[in-house]
């Protein structure tokens, strides 16, 4: 019987703890992109690890939907779906979706502003807030 898994409540240098989803395959291994088979808990190395920014390579961590109250940040990893409230702002990976709500004066009623990472212009891994319902990079503050 294999051991239970106690999560750390520190970590030590050079660790860190990732919330990872994952797909059952049909023997019931939770697998993710290019057949990696992730454990279903405790400590998972990377054999073929290196410290690029590039997909592969590396161990992905969240990757499902990511949402977040009005003004906040959201961001979700590839795939993922980051969906912000009203002024706030949204961030999504490779393949993710993008999306912002806000207040229609008009109709008197919130809407949401939706992108797709590769589509019009959105890129992944780019921060994105809404300048009149259309989605505008978030410039880094000058130093």
């Amino acid at each position: 019987m294999p051991r239970k898994f106690i999560p750390p409540t520190s970590l030590r240098k050079g660790h860190t703890l990732m919330l990872r989803t994952c797909v059952r395959d049909s023997e019931g291994r939770l697998t993710a992109h290019g057949g990696f088979i992730w454990p279903a808990h405790g400590p998972v190395e990377c054999p073929d690890w290196k410290p690029t920014k590039a997909c592969g390579n590396g161990l992905h961590g969240y990757c499902g939907t990511s949402t977040s109250g009005d003004g906040g940040t959201s961001t979700s990893g590839d795939g993922g779906t980051s969906t912000s409230g009203d002024g706030g702002t949204s961030t999504s990976g490779d393949g993710g979706i993008i999306q912002i709500k806000w207040w229609d004066d008009k109709e008197g009623r919130y809407r949401i502003t939706t992108g797709y990472v590769g589509e019009d212009g959105i890129e992944a891994n780019t921060k994105y807030h809404l300048v009149d319902t259309k989605f505008v990079r978030v410039e880094p503050a000058a130093s």
